[in-house]
């Protein structure tokens, strides 16, 4: 895997990070957290591609729900929707006195890396 994280110039804390595994010219985009600040998002990203681009990679996948907060940012980008893959099931545990599916359904979103394939 490969861990990347962003630290803006001169802070003391990881704004975001993001984290691959590759296979030939192919990396796939397990997890991700963009920083929010202004800027720094597309900025992270642009240092990411160039990285990726000078080790050969040309191609990047990866998949999350429609409500994840960095959707619109892909579609930005250049990413395609695309629908979910065959067989994705979301699985919820619910503890007494916690919030209950009306609450949680709308605020869970998941990433390649919530899945057991990788």
């Amino acid at each position: 895997y490969w861990v990347w994280g962003f630290f803006p110039y001169l802070a003391r804390e990881m704004s975001g990070y993001l984290i691959f595994s590759h296979s030939g010219s192919k990396a796939l985009l397990l997890d991700f957290c963009f920083p929010r600040q202004p800027g720094h998002a597309q900025a992270f990203w642009r240092q990411a591609v160039e990285k990726l681009r000078w080790g050969g990679i040309n191609e990047v996948e990866t998949w999350f729900s429609d409500n994840a907060p960095e959707r619109e940012g892909f579609l930005e980008q250049g990413f395609e929707k695309q629908p979910q893959p065959e067989h994705t099931t979301l699985c919820y545990r619910f503890v007494a006195g916690g919030p209950g599916f009306d609450a949680v359904d709308p605020a869970f979103y998941f990433t390649m890396a919530d899945c057991d394939l990788f």
